[in-house]
């Protein structure tokens, strides 16, 4: 199996982590399309480690409900697919824009000097609206819990 030292669940929410913490550091498409794969893809690293109790990898397949996994879903899907497919089963996703700038976008000494941060703005079908970090934020919140709730250690 080729996972590159990544070896099982726990191992992806280092990954999580890690990509949460860049973010934190600086918003970018690219940080932003790692966070959305590495979230919405722990599913898969539980789903079919057998070295997860079968409990476990039975509750897993409820997390496709959250609503911050499925903008993750919808994000890596849209960028494998080049957009968001309309008729997408349970799509979340109505529309993710970028802006980049000087004024008025991202955080404050954030970004190039002149240019400024990129300002990642996801609308979801039901009108809510988050921006990365906020996603970012909320879907390590969602995998932490669950981590902690079926006892998932190294």
């Amino acid at each position: 199996m080729l996972t590159c030292k990544l070896n099982g669940p726990c191992d992806l929410l280092e990954k999580l982590r890690n990509d949460v913490e860049l973010l934190e550091d600086e918003v970018t498409s690219y940080r932003f399309f790692n966070l959305a794969i590495t979230g919405y893809h722990i599913i898969d690293w539980i789903k079919n480690n057998k070295s997860v109790s079968a409990t476990t990898r039975e509750a897993v397949k409820n997390m496709y409900e959250n609503k911050y996994i499925s903008v993750c879903r919808d994000v890596a899907n849209a960028s494998k697919h080049f957009e968001f497919k309309k008729n997408y089963e349970n799509r979340k996703i109505k529309s993710a824009k970028s802006i980049q700038g000087p004024c008025g976008t991202g955080r404050c000494g954030k970004g190039l000097y002149g240019i400024g941060e990129e300002q990642i703005t996801i609308e979801c079908l039901d009108g809510d609206k988050y921006d990365a970090l906020e996603i970012a934020r909320a879907i390590l919140e969602t995998w932490d819990y669950f981590f902690k709730e079926h006892k998932l250690t190294q």
